[in-house]
């Protein structure tokens, strides 16, 4: 995507991007809900590929990870939107989208376990995922509405 967007939107092509954005958008946040409802239809199965014997621990990551997965379908919207402001050379709303969300799994790493038990730390990435994808979703509307705007070069 970022060669493809860098280029076009060097070149004033501004439909050009918003149909590549729009491409990667839908494919890769499509793959993530995909993969998410797979690994938590399936969870049991799947923590049994680590353990035949230990019945509890099977049942602990049968129980959580699909807890743990939710942020792969939500970071289709966040990944992409980073790549995209890379891609156009802003990289101050690609660090916000990329980094903002460790920065904020570190206290809920500490935080979450200490009020939630275990469990709490299944719920960090949904926790910390979850603001910055509202925030990507909205400066995605922003992008989208702004490349509708912006007039294609005469030729």
């Amino acid at each position: 995507m970022q060669p493809l967007v860098g280029f076009n939107k060097g070149a004033g092509q501004m439909k050009r991007v918003r149909a590549i954005l729009v491409r990667v958008l839908l494919a890769t946040t499509t793959m993530g809900i995909l993969f998410s409802v797979l690994v938590a239809f399936f969870s049991g199965a799947i923590a049994g590929l680590f353990s035949r014997t230990d019945v509890e621990l099977i049942e602990m990551v049968r129980r959580g990870l699909p807890w743990f997965v939710i942020p792969i379908s939500l970071f289709g919207v966040t990944g992409t939107m980073a790549h995209y402001f890379l891609s156009v050379h802003v990289p101050r709303k690609a660090a916000l989208l990329l980094l903002g969300r460790q920065f904020l799994a570190m206290p809920l790493f500490l935080l979450l376990p200490r009020w939630l038990g275990f469990y709490g730390l299944y719920l960090v990435g949904p926790c910390s995922d979850l603001p910055f994808a509202i925030v990507a979703a909205v400066l995605m509307v922003r992008e989208l509405t702004s490349l509708r705007a912006t007039p294609e070069p005469a030729k």
